[in-house]
């Protein structure tokens, strides 16, 4: 993060790229495992209703968890002056 705010990166663009970087691999997992879930949910329990607080709720959580997990750090970096951090390296 200090080398791109060196290159002259804004802090917020650096921000949105890292969470954007952590975003797609738990997006795409997160698709994986609804469309399992999906695929074994009507073959054990045809006819039954869905529960939308679990099968909505809890892939929705995840993501925002993982938002957060990845913007709070990257925002903290980011605030640091870069000279200090390339300096630490």
């Amino acid at each position: 993060i200090g080398v791109r705010l060196a290159l002259g990166g804004t802090a917020s663009r650096i921000v949105r790229e890292i969470v954007r970087e952590t975003l797609r691999p738990v997006s795409i997992g997160t698709a994986f495992g609804w469309m399992a879930v999906f695929i074994v949910f009507i073959h054990v329990l045809p006819g039954r209703p869905l529960n939308g607080v679990a099968f909505f709720g809890v892939p929705f959580v995840l993501v925002v968890v993982a938002a957060l997990a990845s913007w709070v750090p990257a925002w903290r970096a980011a605030r640091i002056d870069p000279m200090a951090a390339l300096r630490d390296e």
